[in-house]
Order: structure tokens, then sequence, then C-alpha cells
């Protein structure tokens, strides 16, 4: 093939890519989102929403079905503010957790010096 048959089926190519019609279904069927939803484990998603919502002080107003099959539809919108404010949340939460973990460290490798250094002390003088 020369370089000429292969510009001119890259162009052709490019052209039906650039000028195809692509059409899509609009609105999605209902029937087929809860039809998806319902073979799904909505037990496991339920019970990990929870533990996650517990742990981080977050609530949602309904089931986790409800939930998902708005958020699709589009008639729930998540707003950066309030996932900001939980993302800030949970940081301070890890945070305020690693501080406190590393103080307990801090104490103890403390009290452990101190001691080591009480015996070192004891053990030299008769």
């Amino acid at each position: 093939m020369s370089i000429y048959e292969k510009k001119v089926i890259l162009i052709l190519f490019i052209v039906l890519i650039l000028y195809s019609n692509v059409s899509a279904q609009d609105n999605l069927n209902n029937s087929f989102i809860e039809e998806q939803m319902d073979l799904t484990n909505n037990i496991q998603i339920d019970n990990l929403l929870k533990e996650l919502m517990d742990e981080n002080e977050i609530y949602f107003e309904g089931n986790t079905k409800d939930m998902i099959l708005k958020l699709i539809k589009g008639e729930k919108i998540i707003e950066g503010k309030s996932v900001g404010k939980s993302i800030g949340k949970i940081f301070l939460k890890e945070l305020s957790f690693s501080l406190n973990l590393l103080s307990k460290v801090l104490i103890i490798t403390i009290i452990s010096a101190i001691l080591t250094n009480l015996q070192n002390t004891l053990k030299n003088h008769p």
C-alpha cells in the first residue's frame, strides 16, 4: 500500500468517525434500573453504607436503593460543600486519633526511658 492510499484511508476513517450519527436513549427505563438493582446484593451494600455512615456521622434519608435510584436519575444532587465537610470531619477525626495514639506511644517511651535510667542507676550503686 502506498503512502497516498494510507492517507486516503486515514482521512476516510476520520471523516466516518467524526460524522457518524450516534443516538442514545435520553432517559433510562425505570424498570431496567430497578431490575439491575434487584440483581445486586443490596443487603451487603446497606450494611456497608450503614457502617460507614455510623463511623463518620453522615446521614442519608431513605434506604440505599432509593438513594442510588435518585442519584442515577439525577433527582438527588450531591453537593460539593457537604462532601467537603464530610471529608474534613473524617480527616480531623483520623488526625485526632493519630495524635492520641502518638501521645500514648510517647508517654510509654518516656516512662520506659525513666525506668531504664533508674535501673541502671540502682545497678551501679551497691
